[in-house]
């Protein structure tokens, strides 16, 4: 087996890759023909056309014509009387049925939405075909074709409702059952600065995040890095979109919970345009009732929009631009910083408010375990690694043991003065920087930093065409960018400042319909999203980067700005607050997605039946100085401070605790594969049956050069002979070429439904249905999978930890490395990590704590019933059922090379 530079094992890959392929060769050729439509962001019409005295006719000329664009889609009705017209574009339709011996009839203003399947049928009476009769519709209030239960929102609501910020993604949430994840629970939601800024996550049905499948135009619009939305274009772009909240078939995967399905708008048979401007300011805004201040968010949004005909009847065009100008402002930080009294002469005694007796504070909280034994507060103690407790300790514990003003020979310092000469000089140079630009307001260091405007700035372009070749050959193409930057500001102090944020986002898609006759229809579609996303530090203090190597023997991460990613310094009177920094770090992402989707549907007898396949190829590369810069704490011991107060403990360069590791840096591959099958059948005119099968492997992404660590108890790795029993990679006997092993043998999702409307029960529909359903994990989950050894190894150790025995000492800011002996003593980088590193097989381990990580592609089995009548409150019952399929990664926090 050739174990290649890139470090897949072909054999694996390649039967991994045949095993799937054989897969959806066998689906497809199980349905030979028959028909349904896959996820294209269109609609269908169908229905069964019947004499006077309810015989069915076939043979009749079924046409449906958008009246928008003057295009016809002509088909006849088959030997049950049953037409379907499939694939069309959203838009405003007349339907015209024709047959000799019948006079004509035509229904005309029929809106058809995304995703439609909309259910026209006809009577016709004896007579010639130049009699005509015509029927405007009303339209279908209750669906009683379909078991899927769905909302549409459609351009009068996009364009009329408020939205701030005008993202149509808000307007999702209209959809009953459907919520914002991002704004009811503090562990799901949107990461900043590695997505799209106006990404959403809605939930549906009381589903996880992920749940939701995003489509546009057809094509795929998830943001595969935390399963949220991709951006939407603006509502004057936006034609509608439906959400599909439950009951789903085949045609629908990658997603358990709903789908939304989004249309751009298209040029029709005449030239329109429109040019637009919102404006907001903050002056206009009233004062917050609880706070007293003003929002002072300003924002100017701008843009046109023009499309109609190139060629008659045949090519349309339609494009949209929106900019976005706005200014936010953010408000002043609060905190307490160390006074120049403090750092240049190491004069604490501000703290204590009652005096001070033999240089002993004064000031007394209530002992309530010896009410005779009052607490000593607001005292400068010498250092212990225990710490102090902020209520103060019993002064029979410390009376009359004083000692000298640097520490020595007693409990604590006199009159709260401190030899500035025993400060430490690495964390006094520190501290003149980090206060640079900031006054305080009192002798106990509380500051205010002046706040400061976030600049934001977006460009969105939106093209679509559509080409009507002929009645059997329809092509369109569209493009949607949109580009995001908010640059960094730096107000000159470690306070007022904030990180840079540049986003491309680039998506692109093509659908191509073929009519073959009247009853077969190919659908292609294919799509293209990619972005590009980076954020810098704007942690510039008096016109220099600052970073932890400039002052002590710490090692920043190399080829990412100098910056401070963490810094906790605990202090203020009573130990409130501590200093309000604003750390920053280093993020760069690039990911793309290529989709493809291809089905062909047949109309034959009472089925409806299609047969297809989605696939997707997925790319992400992460490089960041995540934990390569070291992560700092001030925080004292388990009882308290170490010096009864963060500052002294600061200024001393007594830290509590470090974290840093070798960055994060992957580069993953992934397929995702579903073949699919499913058959509407149209038991009687007013009872549907649709059954199912969408097969959606685990496929596991592909870590680029192995770079991920398994869990098998027992087993020893050959790839990295020093590893901890039961940690295996990549290239070790038994490991898949992935890490986490795929699976081809579950994943069978089945879906049936049902939608019955009685006769005794006039507009009304009775819909029950039954699925399973498959649920991807986000790419963010393999943020974390290279953060072991030997790939990126992780140090994080504080003064609580024991270590062969010994408890580790108060950590030097001077030499932090010199107390943690695992690693010599001395810093450990670099090397950092970077996508391409592959470390020897060398690699030294130390013991590592083993952290199981449990990977689970879930299963979702949904059953529900729906009743819904014109004329009363739709009711339903639904039952959720979760099933788990695992695989199990570790993680490992230690190495030494």
């Amino acid at each position: 087996m050739e174990f290649p530079k890139n470090g897949i094992l072909k054999n694996d890959v390649f039967s991994s890759h045949r095993t799937a392929l054989q897969a959806v060769v066998a689906l497809l050729v199980i349905v030979l023909a028959q028909n349904l439509i896959a996820q294209t962001g269109r609609a269908n019409i169908g229905g069964t056309v019947t004499d006077s005295q309810g015989a069915v006719v076939a043979g009749a000329a079924v046409t449906a014509t958008n009246t928008d664009t003057g295009v016809a889609t002509p088909t006849t009705t088959n030997g049950a009387g049953l037409y379907a017209i499939e694939q069309l574009v959203t838009g405003n339709y007349s339907i015209k049925v024709e047959k000799e011996g019948f006079g004509s009839q035509e229904k005309d203003n029929i809106t058809l939405t995304a995703e439609q399947n909309l259910g026209v049928d006809f009577s016709l009476q004896p007579g010639k075909v130049s009699e005509r009769v015509t029927v405007s519709a009303t339209g279908q209030l209750v669906n009683t074709e379909t078991a899927v239960l769905s909302q549409t929102i459609d351009e009068h609501a996009i364009t009329e409702l408020p939205l701030n910020g005008r993202n149509p993604a808000t307007l999702v949430l209209l959809t009953p059952g459907t919520v914002d994840l991002g704004n009811i629970n503090s562990t799901e939601g949107i990461q900043t600065y590695t997505t799209f800024p106006t990404e959403t996550i809605a939930s549906t049905n009381g589903s996880r995040q992920g749940s939701t499948l995003y489509l546009l135009d057809g094509a795929y619009n998830v943001d595969n890095y935390q399963l949220g939305s991709a951006p939407f274009p603006n509502p004057d772009a936006t034609q509608e979109f439906t959400v599909l909240g439950n009951n789903f078939d085949p045609r629908y995967g990658f997603a358990p919970g709903g789908v939304v399905s989004i249309v751009t708008k298209s040029g029709t048979s005449q030239w329109h345009g429109d040019a637009f401007e919102f404006f907001r300011s903050g002056q206009l805004n009233a004062k917050d009732y609880f706070t007293g201040l003003t929002n002072k968010v300003h924002r100017n949004q701008f843009g046109g929009s023009i499309g109609g005909p190139i060629l008659k009847d045949r090519l349309f065009i339609f494009g949209n631009y929106q900019g976005t100008r706005q200014s936010i402002f953010n408000s002043q930080s609060t905190g307490y910083m160390w006074t120049p009294a403090m750092i240049n002469n190491g004069d604490f005694s501000a703290y204590c408010q009652s005096g001070f007796t033999n240089g002993l504070c004064n000031d007394r909280n209530p002992n309530p375990s010896n009410p005779g034994d009052p607490l000593v507060t607001d005292q400068i103690w010498v250092a212990n690694p225990q710490g102090y407790p902020a209520s103060g300790v019993p002064l029979s514990q410390v009376t009359g043991q004083p000692a000298t003003s640097s520490g020595v020979g007693g409990l604590y310092y006199p009159n709260n003065q401190v030899n500035p000469g025993s400060f430490s000089p690495q964390a006094v140079a520190l501290g003149k920087v980090l206060s640079t630009g900031l006054t305080p307001l009192n002798q106990y260091g509380s500051i205010t930093g002046a706040g400061y405007p976030t600049i934001n700035t977006f460009d969105e372009f939106t093209v679509r065409t559509d080409y009507n070749l002929s009645d059997h050959h329809r092509i369109s193409f569209r493009v949607y960018d949109n580009f995001f930057n908010q640059p960094a500001y730096s107000g000159g102090n470690a306070v007022s400042t904030n990180r840079s944020w540049l986003v491309n986002w680039q998506s692109y898609s093509g659908t191509y319909t073929w009519t073959i006759n009247p009853h077969m229809v190919n659908n292609a579609t294919g799509s293209y999203t990619r972005m590009y996303d980076s954020s810098n530090s704007g942690l510039i203090i008096g016109g220099k980067r600052v970073c932890f190597s400039q002052f002590t023997k710490i090692e920043d991460f190399v080829g990412t700005p100098c910056s401070i990613e963490g810094l906790t310094i605990n202090g203020g009177y009573g130990s409130a607050g501590g200093f309000p920094g604003n750390w920053q770090n280093f993020n760069g992402i690039n990911r793309w997605t290529g989709g493809f989707s291809d089905n062909i549907s047949i109309s034959k007898g009472k089925h409806l039946i299609v047969a297809g396949v989605d696939v997707l190829r997925q790319y992400w590369y992460e490089n960041t100085d995540w934990l390569g810069l070291a992560i700092l704490s001030f925080g004292g011991g388990p009882n308290g401070q170490f010096t009864g107060n963060g500052f002294s403990d600061f200024l001393l360069g007594d830290m509590s605790s470090l974290l840093q590791g070798g960055g994060e840096s992957n580069v993953v591959r992934s397929w995702m594969i579903a073949p699919y099958v499913a058959d509407q059948i149209k038991l009687k005119p007013t009872l549907t049956l649709s059954l199912g099968l969408r097969y959606e492997p685990w496929i596991s992404p592909v870590p680029q050069n192995g770079r991920e660590a398994i869990w098998y108890p027992g087993q020893q790795s050959t790839r990295y002979p020093n590893a901890p029993e039961g940690m295996l990679f990549p290239g070790d006997a038994g490991v898949a070429s992935t890490g986490t092993p795929s699976d081809y043998k579950r994943f069978w999702d089945p879906r049936i439904g049902i939608a019955w409307a009685p006769k005794a029960l006039p507009n009304t529909s009775i819909r029950a249905a039954f699925g399973t359903y498959a649920t991807p994990l986000s790419n963010s989950s393999y943020n974390h999978a290279s953060d072991t050894a030997p790939f990126s190894p992780t140090y994080n150790y504080a003064t609580t930890n024991v270590i062969n025995g010994s408890p580790i000492p108060i950590i030097p800011f001077s030499d932090p490395w010199s107390v943690y002996s695992p690693v010599g003593n001395t810093s450990p980088f670099p090397p950092f990590s970077a996508p391409g590193y592959n470390p020897p097989s060398s690699a030294t381990f130390l013991p590592p704590d083993i952290h199981p990580v449990w990977f689970c592609p879930r299963l979702h089995r949904r059953t529900n019933v729906h009743l819904e009548s014109e004329h009363a409150t739709s009711v339903r019952l639904e039952l959720v059922d979760n099933a788990c399929v695992c695989g199990q990664r570790v993680r490992s926090s230690k190495l030494l090379q």
